[in-house]
């Protein structure tokens, strides 16, 4: 069977064959064509020539579902590959979906390939705007997007964790910053190494942060560094999975992404988002500043309650002792007035005592006298009997009036002021104030000395007190 099939078809070779192809492609695809790929691989060799891996896969999927060769000879890869980076503001590289104006090459030994002729940029720019604008309308759907931001960040931000490459002139900066602030404040800073751009980068800083969210309560907060680049170096910081990361995190992560014109997604869901990892490492030294400055002005706010609340006080305390002085001046007046009240009333109660006295003795010799005159002789005896214990009684009854006015006067003189003054004592007076204790004098203080005839003027030279 094999032989007659052999025998029956036509034969061909393999190089007509390939030209057959060839014929075929020229006739269907021989012009010049407008070609949408993702550039998988470039390199450029030494003559000049650069030479691509193009591939088709639809959005979201690893696997493509088409491949081919690309080249851009020599004579124009030059101006093709500056005038998108121009145009483009970024380097033509591998991860970009480009829309090519082409043609389609076929040779019988290397196969087919894409003759590459220009590269719009306009739809480069705009495929990668339309992917970011997809990302923010995504992260404000889930509602991502002003996560981070709303996180309440610690009084002090002092232990902080750091997602950079430990090599990059960016990570050197920050901790140059830190480390030489004009403040003297210290930070605990903790690097969690990363790649930083290229098609690793967001994988790598994802991971980085994954730890440190394990590890969160070691921290106040996290800071991504890393400095200048082309849009492409940054692109990885646009993408959904990495901002989304940084939106999750419960701690509030600053982004000192080096860049001036570009704002990436990664600084739009970060709590904080600064130009340079210089300016990162300011941040962290102005809250802490910030912080140091409401602890100068709640102590100076505290010094100043307190010595407003002393003085307060100072003043109640001098009303309280001015009042006191007053209250015992006036209790001590009025005391000596009752005494004198007291002494006169004696005086007078005394006197009326013993007239009384007195009368009721008129009396009652009186009658005495009237019941003798009408006596009979017969009661003669009895009557001088009579008379005799009648005297003796008046004059025990005048005796007790005497030995009870004696009474009375000795306690009248005992609290008379000019009295004590008599003996010896003397009253102590400072400023006005008398003195009950040698607690109240100092040696050096002027003092009165009030005594019975007179007012001494001295000086305190030694205070001894009693030993109970």
């Amino acid at each position: 069977m094999a032989g007659i099939l052999s025998h029956s078809l036509r034969h061909i070779t393999l190089t007509e064959l390939q030209q057959g192809i060839k014929a075929t492609l020229s006739r269907s695809w021989g012009g010049w064509l407008w070609v949408i790929a993702e550039i998988n691989d470039l390199k450029v060799n030494v003559s000049g020539h650069c030479y691509l891996e193009l591939v088709d896969r639809p959005e979201g999927e690893e696997s493509p579902t088409a491949t081919m060769k690309g080249v851009i000879w020599a004579n124009d890869a030059g101006r093709v590959i500056s005038g998108f980076e121009a145009d483009a503001g970024m380097e033509l590289e591998a991860g970009m979906r480009v829309l090519m104006y082409a043609r389609v090459s076929y040779h019988e030994v290397y196969g087919m390939s894409l003759y590459i002729k220009d590269i719009d940029p306009s739809y480069t720019v705009g495929q990668m705007q339309r992917q970011r604008n997809l990302t923010i309308e995504r992260l404000r759907q889930e509602g991502l997007y002003e996560l981070n931001g709303s996180l309440e960040a610690p009084l002090v931000m002092q232990r902080v964790a750091v997602v950079s490459s430990d090599k990059a002139a960016g990570y050197r900066d920050f901790m140059r910053e830190l480390e030489s602030n004009e403040y003297g404040y210290r930070f605990d800073v903790t690097l969690f190494g990363a790649v930083m751009q290229g098609a690793g980068a967001e994988g790598s800083v994802m991971a980085a942060l994954e730890q440190i969210e394990l590890r969160s309560d070691s921290f106040d907060a996290v800071v991504i560094i890393r400095g200048g680049g082309s849009v492409t170096d940054l692109s990885c910081f646009d993408g959904y999975s990495l901002a989304a990361a940084v939106a999750r995190m419960s701690l509030p992560v600053v982004a000192g992404i080096g860049h001036d014109k570009d704002v990436s997604v990664v600084d739009m869901v970060a709590f904080r988002s600064v130009k340079t990892p210089t300016a990162a490492a300011r941040f962290f030294i102005d809250e802490m500043r910030r912080f140091d400055e409401g602890l100068e002005s709640a102590a100076e706010f505290l010094g100043m309650t307190m010595r407003d609340a002393l003085e307060r006080e100072r003043e109640h305390i001098d009303l309280l002792a001015h009042s006191l002085r007053r209250k015992t001046d006036e209790s001590i007046a009025m005391q000596m007035r009752l005494l004198d009240r007291a002494e006169v009333m004696l005086q007078r109660d005394s006197v009326r005592y013993i007239d009384d006295r007195l009368k009721g003795l008129s009396v009652m010799l009186g009658d005495v006298g009237l019941l003798w005159r009408r006596g009979c002789d017969v009661c003669q005896q009895a009557l001088s009997t009579a008379a005799e214990r009648l005297n003796t009684a008046a004059y025990r009854r005048l005796d007790d009036a005497d030995a009870y006015m004696e009474r009375v006067s000795r306690s009248v003189e005992a609290f008379d002021p000019r009295r004590i003054f008599a003996l010896g004592y003397g009253m102590v007076r400072r400023g006005g104030r008398s003195l009950r204790s040698v607690d109240d004098a100092s040696v050096g203080d002027n003092v009165e000395v009030a005594l019975a005839d007179g007012v001494l003027n001295a000086v305190v030279c030694n205070v001894s007190k009693n030993i109970k």
